[in-house]
């Protein structure tokens, strides 16, 4: 069997990304202590390590695609089931720190037609640079745009969308 430095690559990120995976679990059981400098240490540590993991998992993606394009995998989803489990995940991910809010428009209908891992990988990115920065609050929106699905990201920090 014959490997490729690609291959070998792909076999190194994908490790890094797991054992990054055990660093965030073995720090998520890190307890609060009420102690704000110690809390916000360990906090932004697993904050860093949960967004290296996603960041090694969208290199894996693109890795994937390197002698082809990357093509949708457009499928029936609910939009609403999506806003709601990004929610809870970006929910975990603050630990309290942050509210987090999701927002349907009536408009938004049960079935729409995306691509679940593009969209989220998308939506965990504006994520994570929320949950850097935002004060006190972050909202996953979904609403519908001349026609189309739009999945928003905001948060009130100072460059924060306006209410």
């Amino acid at each position: 069997m014959k490997f490729k430095g690609t291959d070998l690559y792909a076999a190194l990120i994908h490790e890094l990304k797991n054992d990054l995976g055990l660093l965030s679990m073995t720090i998520d059981g890190i307890p609060q202590q009420g102690e704000t400098e110690h809390d916000a240490t360990v906090d932004a540590a697993r904050l860093l390590c949960q967004g290296v993991v996603d960041r090694l998992q969208q290199a894996l993606q693109i890795y994937k695609a390197i002698d082809q394009s990357i093509r949708p995998a457009i499928d029936a989803w609910s939009p609403h089931d999506a806003v709601r489990e990004i929610r809870d995940r970006a929910a975990a991910l603050s630990r309290g720190r942050i509210r987090v809010e999701a927002a349907l428009a009536p408009d938004v209908p049960e079935i729409w037609f995306f691509d679940r891992d593009l969209v989220e990988m998308a939506l965990i990115n504006a994520i994570h640079n929320s949950l850097a920065h935002a004060r006190s609050v972050l909202r996953i929106e979904a609403s519908m745009t001349d026609g189309c699905l739009a999945l928003t990201v905001r948060d009130d920090s100072a460059g924060g969308y306006p209410e």
